[in-house]
């Protein structure tokens, strides 16, 4: 049986599903809350035979890029059904009337610059308008814009970043951050497709382990590319520098700086 950190990785390849992730990671807690115990003959013969076949540490390793970017596949498509749907008994529609009405509750829902921010299901929903257009869509963050508009911001894009059609998702593969980096990257693939017509590719800064094998390496010296690059720091931050948007931090830092530019990309924080 795979151990925890393999079925994460096999669900960001894409191997298996989230579905089949929970009940592998069930199974997997049942199955070591069962070592404690004594093992029947029966359940010796149920148990599948899979001693000595495990995956070598290397294999895992050369696993690592595809893994992150399925991650932020799944989540996209998480979101995406969440673009279509309502979040309970009441709708958004109906929790953005009642917080225009001031109706709502400080952790339920608040007016930020005039737009609509309400809490449903586990995210924060903002009412924006697509840029450059009259187009009012209801998009969901991980974090409102009170929770990242102090996250600082410096520079500028140029027409490199602003006009691309691909924006290349760059990262260091030996600084971890993993999980984090690859919920961050769904939030900006989300984004970019419904609002900006950009699409994504992953890439690394470095080709030092197995898992850059065959995957572009691109810096923010690639002036001919636009570029998002995720970088470890002690702070969040984002730094906007021509054709290279760097989104600095460590762990949660990472999804709240691209939320915090995501904002203000579409108006809410200005």
């Amino acid at each position: 049986m795979q151990t925890r950190k393999e079925l994460e990785e096999s669900l960001v390849q894409g191997i298996i599903t989230q579905k089949e992730f929970d009940e592998q990671v069930r199974k997997l807690e049942q199955r070591e809350s069962a070592i404690a115990r004594p093992v029947s003959q029966e359940e010796k013969e149920d148990e599948p035979n899979s001693q000595g076949k495990d995956e070598p540490s290397g294999g895992s390793d050369k696993t690592l890029l595809w893994a992150i970017a399925i991650i932020a596949i799944i989540i996209v498509a998480f979101v995406g059904m969440r673009f279509l749907f309502s979040t309970g008994p009441v709708t958004l529609s109906e929790l953005n009337e009642q917080n225009y009405a001031g109706e709502l509750e400080p952790d339920e829902g608040y007016l930020y610059n005039g737009h609509s921010i309400v809490f449903a299901d586990g995210s924060w929903f903002a009412q924006v308008a697509i840029p450059n257009t009259t187009t009012e869509i209801t998009i969901p963050f991980r974090y409102g814009p009170r929770d990242v508009d102090k996250i600082p911001v410096s520079g500028v894009l140029n027409a490199t970043f602003d006009d691309a059609a691909l924006v290349y998702m760059t990262f260091d593969p030996t600084a971890g951050n993993f999980t984090q980096i690859a919920l961050a990257i769904g939030e900006l693939k989300q984004n970019f497709a419904v609002a900006f017509g950009k699409q994504t590719k992953g890439a690394c800064d470095r080709n030092e382990t197995s898992a850059c094998e065959g995957v572009p390496v691109v810096t923010c010296e690639d002036a001919d590319k636009a570029v998002v690059s995720f970088e470890l720091s002690s702070s969040p931050s984002v730094a906007l520098m021509g054709n290279c948007m760097v989104v600095s931090g460590q762990g949660d830092d990472f999804v709240k700086g691209v939320d915090r530019m995501l904002l203000e990309w579409y108006g809410v924080i200005g």
